[in-house]
């Protein structure tokens, strides 16, 4: 199962899907899921079904989505400028905001104000995945 399948089964945004693993003891698969908002991230279960189940594991290095998002977060090239700047190089684009919120939190001294309005972005794009998904 790929992460956006397990994003729409959960009603959570894709970018939020750091892990998932299938789990044979218990025939399930176990999504590990950033929840933004407590910055932790949590494990959820999805029951294995006829059609999901993974085929023979092979010998591979795979690199999860959320480390990629985070990989992807150190490259960014988020503007070291004022909150505003940062915030319209976001736009509309949860990846960016992501990125930079991820960015703004490795600062030594993190700026509040941005890193609310990020999670705000976030949370909202949160909100908005899991309605699509409910419909």
């Amino acid at each position: 199962m790929d992460h956006l399948h397990a994003a729409q089964l959960l009603g959570v945004a894709e970018y939020t899907v750091t892990a998932v693993e299938y789990d044979a003891a218990s025939d399930e698969w176990v999504v590990s899921v950033r929840d933004m908002a407590r910055h932790e991230t949590v494990q959820r279960r999805i029951p294995a079904e006829d059609g999901n189940r993974p085929a023979p594991a092979v010998e591979a290095e795979e690199v999860s989505h959320g480390e990629a998002l985070i990989e992807m977060a150190d490259d960014a090239q988020v503007p070291d400028g004022t909150v505003a700047e940062v915030l319209d190089w976001v736009g509309d684009n949860d990846v960016r905001a992501f990125a930079a919120k991820v960015v703004e939190e490795e600062r030594e001294k993190p700026r509040k104000t941005l890193v609310d309005a990020l999670q705000a972005k976030l949370d909202a794009a949160n909100a908005t995945d899991s309605a699509d998904v409910a419909q």
